[in-house]
């Protein structure tokens, strides 16, 4: 009988609220640039709220993961969007013996801007939580959310994960 041993994991990527915020700058300069707010320009909803039984996952949780739940609003410097993110795993037979059932998981996030849309994705940094969305329903590893940008000549993104958001301020060049 041959010796086979495991072949090394892949270096984990750091987590979610560790990510670089973006090559453009410090966010949180960028989001005082971004002025006051003049509209709301898109927001996600979640249509009917579902079951409310044991079996069933809250809708607006399930939204979460699919990254459409979030604000989009217009500011005079710019446009600001919100993403929120899943709060809890859903239950599964793989996530409890994973161990990794009803944790928060964590996200590596990015923003760039293609044409006239932001697109925002993230994906689950944990390898054992990955598996678990592999075999759970509606429970995708990565999401992206694409919203439409006003007019203007360029743009400059800078983005950070806070408090269970994933935040991405665009600013008018």
């Amino acid at each position: 009988m041959s010796d086979s041993s495991p072949e090394p994991e892949a270096p984990m990527q750091p987590a979610a609220d560790t990510m670089p915020r973006s090559d453009s700058g410090d966010f949180l300069a960028m989001e005082a640039s971004l002025g006051p707010q003049q509209r709301r320009l898109h927001q996600g909803r979640v249509g009917v709220d579902g079951f409310h039984r044991g079996g069933f996952d809250a809708k607006l949780e399930r939204e979460r993961r699919y990254g459409e739940v979030f604000s989009f609003d217009e500011h005079a410097g710019g446009c600001f969007l919100q993403i929120e993110l899943p709060r809890t795993l859903p239950d599964s037979a793989c996530a409890r013996s994973l161990e990794v059932a009803g944790k928060a998981p964590r996200y590596a996030c990015s923003a760039e801007v293609v044409g006239t849309l932001l697109i925002a994705r993230g994906s689950l940094v944990d390898p054992q939580v990955r598996k678990a969305a592999a075999v759970s329903s509606a429970f995708p590893p990565d999401f992206q959310t694409e919203v439409e940008l006003p007019r203007a000549s360029g743009w400059r993104v800078a983005y950070r994960v806070a408090e269970g958001r994933f935040e991405v301020a665009a600013l008018r060049e």
